[in-house]
């Protein structure tokens, strides 16, 4: 597991002990669920699932059996808080699959997440193989146009993911967004 990016996760996430102490305004994926409407998902993976926002509200509205997979010890301490089932294992190791059998699960959730991965054919890959026939892969990468970021950048400044600075290019690996070469 790559102990860089667990120890970026926990700094991010000092005086943050639970889902409310988390900043609203971080929370990228408030409307996310309602794409679910009309679609009876009966097992969900949450490949990445952070502080828990999205899982929670799936938790919450939808009758499906979720599964969050996260590396930060804080976020599997709250997501456990909030009694969803966690896992935690490396979505990025081409080394070994990833921990379910083939076809578990009808729908796979990586929000803001493949844009950190180094190896996203492997990911892919494994995220087809846990999916059974004719399900849904719900995926995002950070829209740094949209006005939400302007306005954010323009009030309170740089966020974590600032592609201005070179600290940065350690987080986003994948060739699909900056790395600063």
């Amino acid at each position: 597991m790559r102990n860089d990016a667990i120890e970026l996760e926990e700094s991010r996430l000092q005086g943050v002990e639970k889902l409310e102490d988390y900043p609203w305004f971080k929370d990228r994926h408030r409307v996310f669920p309602a794409i679910f409407e009309n679609r009876q998902h009966k097992r969900i993976l949450d490949s990445s699932a952070g502080v828990g926002s999205t899982g929670k509200r799936i938790k919450d509205k939808y009758p499906a059996e979720l599964v969050c997979n996260y590396i930060s010890p804080t976020c599997l301490k709250i997501l456990q808080g909030l009694d969803i089932p966690t896992v935690s294992f490396d979505i990025d190791d081409k080394t070994k699959p990833f921990p379910f059998q083939d076809g578990n699960f009808d729908a796979v959730i990586s929000l803001v997440t493949i844009e950190h991965i180094m190896n996203p054919h492997h990911f892919l890959k494994e995220i087809n193989r846990i999916l059974e026939n004719n399900s849904y892969l719900y995926i995002s990468t950070p829209n740094y146009s949209s006005l939400n970021y302007l306005l954010s950048l323009t009030l309170t400044g740089p966020s974590f993911h600032d592609l201005l600075q070179t600290p940065m290019n350690f987080t986003h690996m994948s060739g699909i967004t900056h790395t600063g070469h």
